[in-house]
């Protein structure tokens, strides 16, 4: 399976292709993040999943070669995380940690629910509080 098999299937999408390992769901506060684990870089990022629910990117290339749109995050993005080495199986949904991230070299993620669908259950609560 390749990165547009896994996006036109699970999002009802029609690409007739996709190179990039994310993809902005929606409103753009899901990012859709297609990775490969414990391998060479990718763009100076290695991920790692520490447990169930964290994941780790370190960053071990020069700062200087660091993509723009590496360098910072918004504070309610979420990401959904799917390991591309086990047939795209989904993760979760994780959110950056920004006490225990460092924004230049390591990225800290906490899964915060299981799929899409509980996210936005979680989220309609907390509007109703």
């Amino acid at each position: 399976m390749k990165n547009v098999d896994y996006l036109n299937k699970r999002f009802n999408r029609n690409f007739k292709g996709y190179c990039r390992c994310g993809w902005f769901y929606k409103e753009e506060d899901i990012l859709v993040c297609m990775w490969e684990f414990d391998k060479k870089p990718n763009n100076g990022w290695i991920n790692k999943v520490v447990d169930e629910n964290t994941i780790f990117e370190e960053y071990v290339w020069s700062l200087g070669e660091k993509l723009v749109t590496h360098r910072a995050f918004k504070k309610d993005q979420y990401r959904l995380i799917v390991d591309k080495e086990k047939d795209y199986k989904e993760l979760g949904i994780y959110r950056y940690d920004y006490n225990e991230s460092d924004a230049d070299r390591k990225h800290v993620w906490k899964k915060v629910a299981n799929t899409i669908e509980e996210l936005n259950i979680i989220r309609n609560r907390r509007k109703r509080i």
